[in-house]
């Protein structure tokens, strides 16, 4: 995989997007409260924390196999955030990808690392040979919504609850 095509866009001068290796579970981990921006106010924070780790790590425990994950770094290796991408299956039976989490430091958030993050999921997609690529995110990220939007992705369905 040519992952250093996706890497240093004239934008994003600096980033470079990797896979990921053992010693970045600490850090990916630390990334799990971030999944939880845009998450419905009816939705228990701690289970939903729980839930983001456990997603975090099945994605790290089937990394290469039938998924990928890519960790962001800057000019000096610190890690800025990651993103996993997997093989997945739309209701119709059509194969796709499909970005589980994607996570960027607050610190450096709107710097184009979630852009280097996606594009390198893409990537991963096409190498593949699917045509689509598919993602949740939730209703009241709408910083994330943008960025997904900016890039190309537009809404498929709405999920609706009515909490009782």
């Amino acid at each position: 995989m040519h992952i250093d095509r996706w890497s240093e866009q004239p934008e994003n001068i600096g980033i470079h997007v990797r896979l990921y290796m053992p010693a970045d579970q600490e850090f990916v981990l630390s990334l799990a409260p971030r999944l939880l921006i845009g998450a419905a106010p009816w939705i228990d924070p701690e289970r939903m924390l729980k839930a983001a780790q456990q997603w975090i790590t099945s994605s790290i425990v089937r990394h290469g196999c039938e998924t990928v994950v890519f960790v962001a770094e800057d000019a000096h290796r610190d890690r800025l955030g990651f993103a996993s991408v997997s093989r997945s299956q739309h209701f119709t039976g059509e194969s796709q990808a499909y970005i589980g989490e994607l996570a960027v430091d607050e610190a450096v958030e709107r710097r184009g690392v979630g852009t280097m993050l996606v594009r390198a999921c893409e990537g991963w997609a096409r190498e593949q040979g699917y045509t689509r690529i598919v993602l949740d995110t939730g209703f009241a990220n709408e910083r994330g919504r943008r960025l997904y939007e900016r890039l190309g992705f537009k809404a498929e369905s709405v999920k609706l609850v009515h909490v009782l």
